[in-house]
């Protein structure tokens, strides 16, 4: 029996049987929309791929569900396909379902609502608590040292994003109960607490550092 890879490697061959939902739809895009061989080529292997996944799970093209589609991402996904290459991949498949849909062949549509990978935003990667105890412990030579390291501290104890550190103004922090008043995403306010080892951090940052850099500055009120 041949695996999901195997499968989908041979459906990339851009071979695709005749007189078959695909088949006709390859056809419509080249009478009624005129596109070009290399694109009727690359619509061809795409839709064999998904349609040898869908054969494969036992699954009838006009019956897959939404499921099955995110299924058949994650299965791309598994194989080493890039975003830019799956997206190019589902665009594909969401195009053959609208055809469908357009010539009245089925009413099913199982990529509705479903995002092109290319627009799907990777989450990035935190710093471990090994790696910033690291780089706190890194004596660096220079007098912004005081400044370096308040700030990362205060970001990662807090767990704040670097556009919320940026924007933190001293009027927001409230030394005695360890409190910062954190704008984030959607000018939404949130009080974050902060612990004294950070409060004692930022507190020698502005005694020691802060007034020689916000010298003849216009943002006095910035952290």
């Amino acid at each position: 029996m041949l695996s999901m890879q195997n499968c989908l490697i041979k459906a990339g061959s851009g071979n695709f049987v005749q007189n078959t939902p695909i088949s006709d739809f390859l056809i419509y895009l080249t009478v009624e929309k005129g596109m070009a061989k290399n694109t009727i080529s690359a619509y061809g292997q795409d839709l064999n791929k998904y349609e040898a996944y869908l054969r494969h799970e036992g699954i009838d093209v006009f019956e897959a569900g939404k499921e099955d589609v995110i299924s058949f991402i994650e299965l791309l996904k598994d194989q080493g396909y890039s975003p830019s290459s799956t997206g190019r991949i589902i665009s594909s498949v969401k195009g053959f379902y609208r055809y469908l849909n357009y010539e009245r062949i089925s009413e099913n549509n199982p990529t509705e609502n479903i995002t092109s990978p290319r627009k799907w935003h990777t989450v990035p990667k935190a710093l471990s608590l090994k790696e910033v105890i690291s780089l706190l412990e890194v004596k660096r030579p220079t007098r912004f040292y005081t400044r370096d390291a308040a700030m990362l501290e205060l970001m990662y104890s807090a767990g704040l994003r670097v556009s919320e550190l940026v924007s933190i103004k001293i009027e927001n922090i409230n030394f005695e109960s360890g409190y910062i008043r954190v704008l984030g995403k959607g000018s939404k306010e949130r009080l974050v607490p902060v612990n004294t080892r950070v409060i004692k951090k930022i507190k020698n940052y502005m005694a020691d550092l802060r007034p020689g850099l916000i010298k003849d500055s216009n943002y006095t009120s910035v952290l």
